[in-house]
């Protein structure tokens, strides 16, 4: 994990040089994208697997919008900076349902959610997606399956196939250590 580590604190490091927010949301929002890529990958290790890249476009294009994530009370212009950086995130990552789907997001708004149909989506991008519930999960200290109850079949739509493979993949990942990880 030193390896990764170490490239995404380059990163980090060559972020916040190009940066001119307020230093402590920038911060918080780098310091919690490094932790939660360093989850994704936790994760990963418990199935054989490694994310070395996950989201790591998030230090690089787009970063003045990403770093909003963290701070409260967005003005208008910095919700919309956050809308267009995260729609370039999930256009761009398989680990994105509306990756795999022929949805317009032009209209992309964290606030009105995307409904997309992902059946294209590999195996692979839906284990890594899976560890990113997870990550996610143990950073809000809730459960990765509350999160596939209320978004599959609603916001996302997969094969039966699919469902399948991310509720096996969540079982394995998650188990029964709940917030322990």
């Amino acid at each position: 994990m030193t390896n990764l580590n170490e490239e995404i604190q380059a990163l980090v490091d060559a972020a916040m040089n190009k940066i001119d927010n307020d230093p402590d949301y920038v911060k918080a929002y780098m310091e919690r994208t490094k932790r939660h890529v360093e989850l994704v990958n936790k994760y990963a290790s418990k199935i054989g697997k490694s994310y070395p890249a996950h989201d790591l476009d998030k230090f690089q294009e787009h970063l003045e919008g990403y770093c909003l994530w963290s701070k409260p009370d967005k003005t208008p212009d910095e919700a919309h900076k956050l809308d267009m950086a995260t729609r370039a995130h999930i256009s761009n990552n398989q680990h994105h349902p509306e990756y795999w789907s022929n949805v317009d997001l032009t209209k992309f708004s964290r606030n009105t959610p995307t409904i997309c149909e992902a059946y294209k989506m590999s195996l692979d991008a839906l284990t890594e997606m899976c560890c990113d519930w997870c990550a996610m999960s143990e950073e809000l200290g809730n459960s990765p399956f509350e999160w596939a109850e209320k978004q599959i079949g609603t916001r996302w739509f997969f094969t039966e196939e699919q469902t399948m493979h991310i509720y096996d993949t969540l079982k394995n990942l998650w188990g029964d250590d709940a917030l322990e990880g």
